[in-house]
């Protein structure tokens, strides 16, 4: 009586594991690939947040010296609305200049908003430009200027920008969950 040879059986076994290591293989690249992607996206969103916020910081350094006397103002205080400012080709008024003295020290805040136009879609940008006059007769120690501490010698007018660069719309900031901001801070 012939007997049947176990052969056929093992070479299905082997071609299954041989399956299971490349589908394993080519699973994890997939994986690798998807988060590749991911991370690309973020990293897209992120630098277009950061050029926004880098726009912002070149243009208050730009109206600041431009402006210079209507910053410096010490008496009278600079009126709400008559500073005008144009960034990325959107001109748009400073709200309030907001006046702080204290022991001869004065500092100016001046906050303002655009929708600046990049690539055909709007993109959010927030500064803030607070100016600090020393004129207390002693040099300033991380003096609180803002939501930052700086120094200032005695008789020099110190500023302090702020600029904080979103990519996306400034109207849709609170619930877009997608949406990202960078912030730089410059001092001179």
């Amino acid at each position: 009586m012939p007997t049947k040879s176990s052969q056929s059986g093992f070479a299905l076994l082997l071609s299954i594991i041989i399956s299971s290591v490349v589908l394993a293989i080519g699973l994890t690249l997939l994986s690798v690939a998807l988060k590749q992607l991911n991370l690309s996206a973020v990293s897209r969103e992120s630098e277009v947040a950061f050029q926004v916020a880098n726009i912002g910081l070149e243009c208050s350094r730009y109206w600041r010296y431009e402006l210079r006397d209507d910053f410096t103002q010490v008496t009278p205080e600079p009126t709400a609305g008559s500073l005008t400012i144009d960034c990325g080709g959107v001109a748009n008024r400073v709200p309030a200049v907001d006046q702080d003295t204290v022991s001869g020290i004065t500092i100016n805040n001046a906050e303002y908003e655009f929708n600046i136009n990049i690539n055909g879609e709007d993109r959010c940008l927030h500064t803030f430009t607070h100016v600090l006059i020393n004129e207390s007769g002693y040099d300033l120690t991380d003096y609180p200027v803002g939501r930052i501490e700086t120094d200032c010698e005695k008789g020099a007018v110190c500023t302090v920008v702020v600029s904080q660069g979103h990519n996306r719309e400034c109207a849709g900031l609170d619930s877009d969950l997608f949406a990202v901001q960078r912030e730089l801070t410059a001092e001179f």
